[in-house]
């Protein structure tokens, strides 16, 4: 092969340099492609575990005594509560979504109303409220736990009208989301001890 590009006055010495040199970009190339593949993955493993634990370490859940008070007065397993928190606002306190909802358990203001709840960003206040009208919506639905989450997540009138869960995807997609997060809180440490 060698003696066709000296016919053409290039040096083989050069061609195998720029062999070699393209070898080793193809292999760092392939090395850091390999290292951004595997620390995504991590990333993504680190996420979902935050997701699932309410942004908590895997040891304690943040607001476990408000949790468990509620628990204990409205008769509500403390994981749903605990679920319920982390599906709605990550266990942050000063959540507010885009149509309002504020809080730990993101109450709007006619239900915060209703519940005579005046400041939606104490967490104490906001767990008990939230707790409350879990119970209420239990009560109205038999302890159906989908179709009380549909109703905390769609109202209860939504519910009613379908006659069971609403044809919404956002509604369907909740009630999944709470009853995973539900059966991680369910076998977690600082909830399994107090039920």
């Amino acid at each position: 092969m060698c003696s066709f590009f000296e016919h053409w006055h290039v040096d083989c010495n050069y061609l195998l340099v720029m062999k070699t040199k393209t070898l080793i970009f193809v292999k760092l190339v392939f090395i850091i492609s390999f290292a951004f593949y595997y620390a995504h993955s991590l990333k993504n493993t680190y996420d979902r575990e935050v997701a699932v634990n309410g942004g908590n370490t895997p040891s304690s859940i943040k607001y476990i005594e408000q949790i468990i008070e509620a628990s204990k007065t409205h008769k509500i397993n403390p994981a749903l509560i605990a679920a319920v928190i982390a599906a709605e606002s990550n266990f942050k306190p000063n959540a507010r979504s885009y149509a309002g909802a504020k809080g730990l358990m993101q109450i709007n203001d006619v239900t915060a109303r209703y519940l005579k709840i005046r400041n939606l960003y104490d967490a104490k206040s906001n767990i008990n409220a939230g707790t409350s009208y879990l119970s209420e919506l239990s009560n109205m639905f038999g302890g159906d736990l989908k179709l009380v989450l549909a109703a905390y997540n769609a109202g209860p009138g939504a519910v009613k009208k379908f006659k069971g869960i609403p044809p919404y995807k956002e509604t369907r997609r909740y009630i999944k989301k709470v009853m995973n997060y539900m059966s991680f809180y369910q076998s977690h440490p600082d909830i399994a001890q107090s039920i």
